[in-house]
């Protein structure tokens, strides 16, 4: 019989790699659908305190429809299929896990940069992503995700969200959470 410790490592192991998986999926389906060449960062960005504190109803509710719009979305279908308080939870856990983005797991489309200040003299932005944030059924999915550019120009970190159908990443909403 196997030791118990060591078949909770295996578990562990297993369900890390199926995070992981599910992970550059999510980003290979979700990110630069029609860009030839996407510059990302090459570690994930933490979800830090000024992006964190928007991860509740109130401020989904606040920040749905900014601007009147035609084709919005049911807020109401996303909150009842996302648990923002289990979202919260997810970001503390991710921001823990390493942070470098493994580009063998990604499209040969996604160029990663690593030394910022070189790729900004090229005049070519780079974008900046979280690791995704999945609901309890994994068919929901919140993304921090915000652009760099070579000038000072205005920008916005938004928060994705996208939802699984028939086994797609569709985008469906996002909320901006900051503009300079």
């Amino acid at each position: 019989m196997r030791n118990p410790l060591y078949l909770f490592w295996v578990f562990v192991f297993l369900f890390m790699m199926n995070m992981e998986a599910q992970t550059y999926e999510f980003i290979n389906q979700t990110h630069f659908s029609k860009a030839d060449t996407a510059y990302v960062y090459s570690d994930f960005s933490t979800i830090e305190e000024n992006v964190f504190r928007y991860l509740n109803e109130v401020s989904f509710r606040e920040n749905w429809q900014p601007l009147p719009t035609e084709n919005l979305p049911d807020i109401n279908n996303f909150l009842s299929n996302f648990d923002l308080h289990h979202a919260k939870e997810k970001v503390l856990e991710n921001n823990l896990l390493d942070k470098q983005i493994d580009f063998y797991q990604l499209d040969e489309k996604f160029v990663g940069v690593t030394d910022t200040k070189s790729h900004l003299k090229s005049k070519l932005p780079y974008t900046i992503l979280s690791r995704p944030i999945f609901n309890e059924d994994e068919d929901w999915a919140i993304c921090y995700h915000y652009s760099v550019f070579y000038r000072d120009v205005g920008n916005s970190g938004n928060l994705r969200i996208y939802r699984k159908v028939n086994g797609n990443w569709e985008y469906y909403w996002q909320i901006m959470v900051w503009i300079s």
